[in-house]
């Protein structure tokens, strides 16, 4: 973790709650979510903020300063065969995001992000027997068919509990 002096950004953006509620997923549990997928600590203040031009290529978190710098690294990974998430809610381009936008880059837009992200979890939710909970950890395993799948699930949901916990303080 970051360390615990670091606060999570104030309630949730009106954006994670209009998406949220489309998909009815809770606007908060979709920002806990996207904190914990791109979360990143804004220099010179103690805040973290989910960072739209984020990438994760091949196992490893890049956060871009730009839109461009972000797509053209994407355009590349892709080019590459290598496996990699993007944006806020860190949608997978080989898993979810070639059959839900026209072209990689689209990925690096917020409120399409944020909607695919949100959609992707309210599809996990259903094939969860509607228990938004296991949908949480499957969004970041895939399924918990393996005992270590499920602890990395439970990990994971907890680390978006803690993020969720800190908005629900505010």
């Amino acid at each position: 973790m970051e360390g615990l002096w670091l606060q999570v950004a104030a309630a949730s953006p009106p954006a994670f709650q209009e998406i949220g509620k489309k998909q009815g997923i809770p606007g908060d549990v979709l920002y806990a979510l996207a904190l914990t997928e791109s979360g990143r600590a804004l220099k010179g203040r103690r805040q973290i903020v989910p960072w739209p031009w984020t990438l994760n290529i091949a196992g490893k978190s890049h956060y871009y300063n730009s839109k461009k710098a972000a797509c053209s690294a994407l355009k590349q990974a892709v080019e590459d065969g290598k496996q990699v998430d993007a944006g806020f809610m860190q949608v997978n381009w080989y898993h979810n995001g070639r059959h839900m936008v026209k072209a990689p880059c689209d990925l690096l837009s917020p409120w399409k992000n944020i909607t695919l992200g949100a959609r992707i979890l309210a599809r996990e939710r259903r094939e969860n027997g509607g228990s938004l909970f296991r949908a949480i950890g499957t969004y970041h395993t895939g399924s918990e068919n393996t005992p270590e799948r499920a602890k990395r699930a439970m990990r994971y949901r907890l680390r978006v509990a803690k993020h969720y916990s800190s908005l629900k303080k505010k």
